[in-house]
């Protein structure tokens, strides 16, 4: 007999046992907690950390330390991050998701994020995003130490004299009103900005420098599919991003955007019919920022088709609203076809999606474009 551990189950033994940092939120998790355990390296704690991604920096999803430290993503999907007991608890910010697991009540899912950091242990701390709403409500009732981030002039943590050059920011990091100095990133969008926050946050609190903080955020070269380069061929740049929420495709088109010396082409792949049945609407209006979007089929992650819930409603949608020129395509070879046509020197090519969309952003890059991933990436 062979004992079957949920993950989560594992990670507790971990974070619970020794000095555990528990990043949770809708978006951001798997970049904050990439930097936070970078910074932490850089400041000589060397942690363990264990992301939902991999990690250019460490050519891996995970990072084996050998002092107390463990830095980790705490996922809300499925209630699983109420197993943990950490020291300091991140939330980055709460929106509607994974609600088929809350009976389809943002309230409950709220309820379970007040829940979570009831879990924090004595002494420890709660870092949180102050310019998230809903972050701040379950947030005030919370009575043990918290340390606040976010562009709020209010906030613990927070930048100033923000600047960017194709859609990567530079800001002087402010602690309690006191410049510590300039901060250099190389993970593009402005959602990044409040990542990098919340990370200095965490080692701050456990003691880490300000130049360790500047020189690891600086050499963070991001997680796979978060706004991944694969890189630039015939003056066309293509990006793989794991965007499959509106607010994650706005954020994403926005750096895109930035980031672009020409057009901005996207392709999207939904994820799971319950998301895009809860977010039609709000997929209607997320992908302004795109001059051209080619729709693919819902990818189901293993639930069953909804009447009425296709790539197609959300085609005439978004034609409705005349927010972008968009393109239905049944299959890869349809989109490979019409970014043949489409895609000109100087466009930037952006794969959004939490399916498989990846294989055909790989596809097109290196036997389109004929391109080699981790090159001409500037």
């Amino acid at each position: 007999n062979i004992p079957l551990w949920h993950r989560s189950d594992l990670l507790a033994c971990f974070i619970n046992n020794g000095i555990g940092i528990a990043v949770a939120g809708t978006h951001g998790k798997t970049t904050t907690t990439s930097m936070a355990a970078l910074i932490l390296e850089e400041g000589g704690l060397d942690p363990t950390a264990i992301v939902g991604g991999e990690v250019a920096n460490f050519n891996s999803n995970a990072r084996l330390g050998s002092g107390p430290y463990l830095v980790a993503e705490a996922c809300e999907s499925d209630h699983s991050f109420l197993r943990y007991y950490p020291e300091i608890a991140v939330i980055t910010n709460i929106e509607a998701d994974h609600l088929e697991f809350y009976d389809g009540s943002f309230d409950k899912l709220l309820d379970t994020y007040a829940d979570f950091i009831k879990h924090v242990k004595p002494g420890g701390a709660v870092v949180y995003c102050a310019d998230d709403g809903h972050v701040q409500k379950i947030m005030a009732a919370y009575k043990g130490r918290k340390i606040a981030y976010g562009i709020n002039e209010f906030a613990d943590y927070t930048a100033v004299a923000l600047t960017s050059e194709r859609g990567c920011f530079q800001f002087d990091l402010l602690e309690k009103g006191e410049a510590l100095g300039r901060v250099v990133l190389h993970a593009p969008g402005k959602h990044n900005v409040a990542n990098a926050l919340a990370a200095a946050a965490v080692a701050r609190l456990l003691g880490v420098g300000f130049e360790a903080i500047s020189e690891a955020l600086a050499s963070f070269e991001g997680a796979r599919r978060r706004f991944q380069v694969l890189g630039i061929s015939r003056n066309i740049a293509v990006i793989d991003d794991y965007a499959h929420h509106p607010t994650e495709v706005k954020a994403t088109l926005a750096a895109a955007r930035e980031y672009s010396r020409g057009r901005v082409i996207a392709i999207f792949q939904p994820h799971r019919y319950t998301r895009l049945r809860f977010f039609m609407d709000e997929f209607a209006i997320s992908f302004a920022a795109a001059d051209k979007l080619l729709l693919l089929d819902v990818y189901p992650a293993g639930e069953e088709a909804l009447p009425g819930i296709t790539a197609a409603a959300l085609q005439e949608k978004i034609q409705a609203g005349a927010e972008v020129p968009v393109d239905y395509c049944r299959t890869r070879e349809q989109v490979l076809e019409l970014l043949k046509k489409e895609a000109q020197e100087g466009d930037t090519v952006v794969f959004m999606g939490a399916g498989d969309i990846s294989d055909t952003a790989r596809v097109y890059y290196q036997e389109i474009l004929g391109g080699r991933e981790g090159t001409d990436a500037s």
